[in-house]
């Protein structure tokens, strides 16, 4: 009984993740066809996230670009530089995002004619844009696989 409901929780919540990972995916493809505009870059910097755990500490750093832009003569903000953005304990990688997108520049934006308000300054798919659909096909699958293996 316990081994199915492992089960079951795993293959949930890989599932959810693997629908909002295709969502992203869906969006980084879609992009290169969008529109853009002329924006500017409001603010941009290196968040530092430290956490803490088993006594044990870790630290992520996430290039944070907040950007304006108007459509129609309605002003949004977006901070998706590519689909799929995040974190890594590495802070060269958000840095460098920094230093392509300093405060006040202008940027082309890029963004979903149907819904303005989503956006992106780096159309299409990267790497990144993948990361949660195939988490939650892993997730899904060793759900579905678990109640076949040998637990204790």
């Amino acid at each position: 009984m316990k081994k199915l409901f492992l089960s079951l929780v795993f293959i949930v919540v890989g599932v959810g993740v693997a629908i909002l990972g295709n969502g992203v995916l869906k969006n980084a493809k879609q992009s290169t066809d969008w529109p853009a505009v002329e924006g500017k870059v409001i603010s941009s910097e290196v968040e530092r996230n430290q956490k803490r755990s088993n006594g044990k500490s870790s630290t992520t750093y996430h290039a944070e670009v907040l950007y304006d832009y108007v459509v129609e003569g309605t002003t949004y903000s977006g901070n998706k530089v590519v689909f799929g953005q995040g974190g890594s304990s590495n802070p060269a990688s958000a840095r460098s995002i920094v230093n392509r997108y300093p405060r006040a520049k202008i940027v082309s934006v890029f963004y979903n004619p149907d819904t303005p308000d989503v956006s992106v300054l780096e159309p299409g798919a990267t790497w990144q844009s993948y990361i949660m659909l195939g988490l939650g096909i892993l997730f899904a699958g060793i759900g579905l696989l678990l109640p076949f293996g040998r637990m204790r």
